[in-house]
């Protein structure tokens, strides 16, 4: 009997509350009672604790009295109670917060805008509902919250104006027919906010369009810099001509001004943008690398206006970890599923509050991070970096993870509001950052929590990684290598495009992998990872096959130029073309192999040389002459050499070049130096291009031969002057010989004097530097002999 009264004292002592908060704003003279003194205050902030401790959040957010308590106390929550208190003994602050928190709609498409300095926010809606009438209109009220949401700590008389600017343009029809439809969040999107009245009155008479069609509204800007008195758009003078007329608008730069003068793309992006949101549709600037352009929200997406650098290098994301490609997919879409989405965000707020009691203090706003990439140009822009001992490979989850003894309250909460909107990525986010604040939070938990986000984003990689990558850390040190590689294995089968084909177009970046493979801290294991992942993603079919691609450019980089895993990156990667031998498309593996021969001299690397070349000989068909420009006449007139004394060294070396172009020939570079007819490399036409050989160790020289692109005379005087030097280390070089007149072959003998050294070099010099020998440099042999040292 107890426990039922106190539970009628509790909800008695809720009614009395709201209807308390009801009578006062009845009456606009009538402040609400807890007003009155700090005291008063702080009473009832402890009875909106109260009537909400130990209550069952789906209880909460569904019975009417509670989900007005509960917005209640996520006010206090996000605002502060001493920033809310101060605000309440502001001229009118009583009146309006009688108002506001007795309108449950209105606290909620407060909250539900966020991100945003809440407190600010409130102190502006105040200040608008003080000066300005019509909040009885739910639209004025919508416009009035989304501009407090908005303008931060803008200019007081600004912020008023521009509020009855709105109205006024609202009513006399010049904004866009669906403005008024759009929630609190749409509108903050959909206000224009920066320039003085003029700037905002001209753009609603200077261009109105239908919402597509603002995409194209920056060509209304002429592209210009300098302008017709000479000044560059980046100097303070560029439209100070024309101040004395216009006056000053944002940045001092006036947008008639800018109208009739023109400027870069910052001037064409933000007339653009602006344009688009004087007249109520949802727009901002973004950045691109080295330049600025403006997206638009048109039906459920973002498209890129004035884009120069394709959409995914646009600096625009509303998630926090994520790029423009997972904003552009899932923010509009979450976001239109209004009753669910709100659902999930009360219960969100129910979470916090047992956290509040749980900690007996208030946690500090987490339930949206927004990085919208606002301003005039420049460049936008993330990712972290997973299981317990004998985790298993994947499998379905049965549902919310169990809350047992010791657990808390609202982790069952949190997975309420996932299973109410599963694609919430902030509330998948928040919800990993409180239990981030758990030190205790078992390893498993974190384990299945990672699963489960990449089976749920399995169409979103992008956000399935962030999400999976940071649960998985908090995870990892408990596992051995090979564990943690069965358990990302596992999250990549999920998120293949065999799994999930619609995935196409999101980007499994590198730096998702390069986190991967750190976190398996293990230069072994992560081959073995390296080579499966190419196994698991790899597809036959074109459409599904994209994140393949990015696996092999990611081996190449990871692995393929660092010394210490070249071999061994060669290795995993000959294992799987040998395994995909019937599917494999030929120019997939020559490509490959000859980027690794490629990558392997450029380190000088010659176990990976050889194991390339190996696979070349091995994986490849053999060279034909077409693949070295020649036809069987040109092959035929190939000059014959007479041996030098002593064997022939070269071929147990590696050949390096100074650059490679695209008639380079990688595959052939065995054949330049074991004596080949079908060899050949190309440098890039530079002043001094070079080509060494590095033998396997030290020798005692006998002689050189060079073998020129003999069957092409035009080109015979790309090579000289040419320079041939040796050296014992690859630093010390010493002339040898020099040959300042072209020829077909070649030749150095060494007849008394027999140098010793381990690398050979030959470079064209710059005879004249007025007049640089700019030809390609190639050759179709290089030939060291000798006798080893070694």
């Amino acid at each position: 009997m107890k426990n039922v009264r106190r539970i009628a004292c509790g909800f008695a002592g809720i009614v009395l509350v709201c209807a308390g908060l009801s009578a006062a704003s009845s009456n606009a003279s009538s402040p609400a009672a807890w007003t009155t003194s700090r005291a008063a205050f702080d009473q009832w902030q402890a009875s909106l604790d109260a009537g909400l401790k130990n209550k069952p959040a789906e209880t909460i957010v569904s019975t009417p009295a509670l989900r007005m308590l509960l917005a209640q106390s996520e006010v206090l929550r996000a605002c502060g109670p001493d920033k809310t208190w101060e605000i309440a003994k502001a001229k009118g602050g009583a009146e309006f917060l009688g108002t506001f928190l007795a309108d449950g709609d209105w606290m909620e498409s407060f909250l539900a805008a966020g991100p945003a300095d809440f407190a600010q926010s409130l102190e502006n809606l105040r200040l608008l509902h003080r000066h300005c009438q019509g909040w009885n209109d739910p639209v004025v009220k919508r416009i009035g919250t989304a501009l407090a949401l908005q303008a931060g700590t803008w200019n007081r008389y600004r912020l008023v104006d521009r509020f009855e600017h709105i109205l006024k343009a609202r009513r006399d029809g010049l904004l866009h027919a669906g403005f008024d439809r759009m929630t609190v969040r749409e509108m903050r999107s959909a206000v224009y906010l920066p320039g003085t009245a003029r700037d905002y009155q001209f753009l609603l008479d200077d261009l109105q369009y239908r919402t597509g069609d603002y995409l194209g509204a920056c060509w209304a800007i002429n592209y210009v810099d300098p302008n017709v008195y000479g000044f560059s758009v980046q100097g303070w003078g560029f439209v100070d001509e024309w101040c004395h007329h216009y006056g000053t608008g944002t940045g001092n730069r006036p947008l008639e001004a800018q109208r009739q003068m023109g400027g870069v793309c910052g001037t064409l992006s933000c007339y653009g943008a602006s344009c688009a949101q004087a007249h109520g549709v949802m727009s901002t600037t973004v950045g691109q690398p080295g330049h600025c352009a403006y997206v638009v929200r048109i039906g459920n997406s973002w498209p890129v206006g004035n884009d120069v650098f394709g959409a995914w290098s646009t600096g625009f994301s509303v998630y926090e970890g994520t790029s423009y490609m997972t904003s552009d997919r899932l923010y509009e879409t979450v976001e239109a599923d209004r009753e669910h989405h709100l659902h999930a965000l009360r219960l969100s707020w129910a979470a916090h509050a047992q956290r509040a009691d749980e900690t007996t203090k208030l946690p500090s706003p987490a339930c949206r991070t927004r990085q919208d990439g606002r301003g005039a140009g420049g460049e936008g822009g993330s990712s972290t970096a997973a299981s317990v001992k004998n985790a298993g490979p994947l499998s379905p989850h049965p549902g919310p993870l169990p809350v047992g003894e010791g657990d808390h309250t609202w982790q069952a909460t949190y997975e309420q509001a996932l299973a109410a909107q599963p694609l919430c990525y902030p509330l998948w986010l928040e919800y990993i950052k409180a239990l981030e604040t758990i030190p205790a939070t078992p390893a498993q938990t974190w384990l299945e929590l990672g699963r489960r986000a990449a089976e749920t984003f399995a169409e979103h990689q992008e956000a399935a990684w962030v999400l999976t990558l940071r649960c998985f850390q908090h995870a990892a040190a408990q596992q051995t290598p090979a564990q943690r590689v069965e358990y990302l294995l596992g999250c990549h089968k999920t998120l293949s495009q065999k799994t999930a084909p619609k995935m196409y177009g999101y980007p499994l970046l590198p730096g998702f992998l390069n986190s991967q493979a750190d976190l398996i801290a293990d230069p072994a294991a992560a081959l073995d990872f390296y080579g499966r992942l190419l196994s698991l993603h790899y597809s036959p079919s074109p459409a599904t096959n994209w994140i393949f691609g990015v696996v092999m450019n990611w081996g190449s980089e990871r692995f393929g130029r660092n010394p210490a895993t070249a071999a061994g990156y060669a290795k995993r990667l000959g294992e799987f073309f040998a395994s995909e031998e019937k599917t494999l498309d030929k120019n997939l593996k020559e490509t490959a192999i000859a980027a690794g021969i490629r990558k392997a001299t450029e380190l000088g690397d010659a176990n990976s040389y050889r194991q390339w070349s190996e696979l070349a000989a091995k994986l490849l068909p053999p060279t034909a002459l077409p693949d070295v420009y020649l036809n069987p006449q040109q092959a035929a007139a190939r000059p014959k050499i007479d041996p030098p004394p002593g064997a022939l060294l070269s071929p147990s070396g590696l050949l390096q070049t100074s650059s490679t172009t695209g008639s380079d020939r990688p595959l052939t570079y065995r054949q330049v130096i074991d004596g080949g007819t079908l060899g050949y490399f190309d440098t890039n036409g530079e002043a001094n291009p070079w080509a060494q050989v590095q033998l396997a160790g030290d020798a005692e020289l006998s002689a050189i031969v060079l073998v020129d692109r003999y069957e092409y005379p035009p080109e015979y005087a790309w090579d000289v002057p040419l320079k041939v030097s040796v050296s014992p280390d690859g630093k010390t070089w010493s002339e040898v010989a020099r040959f300042d007149k072209p020829q077909t072959v070649y030749r150095v003998d060494f007849q008394a004097k027999k140098p010793h050294a381990r690398c050979v070099k030959v470079e064209r010099v710059n005879a004249d530097p007025a007049k640089p020998n700019t030809g390609r440099f190639h050759f179709r042999n290089f030939l060291v002999y000798g006798k080893k040292l070694y």
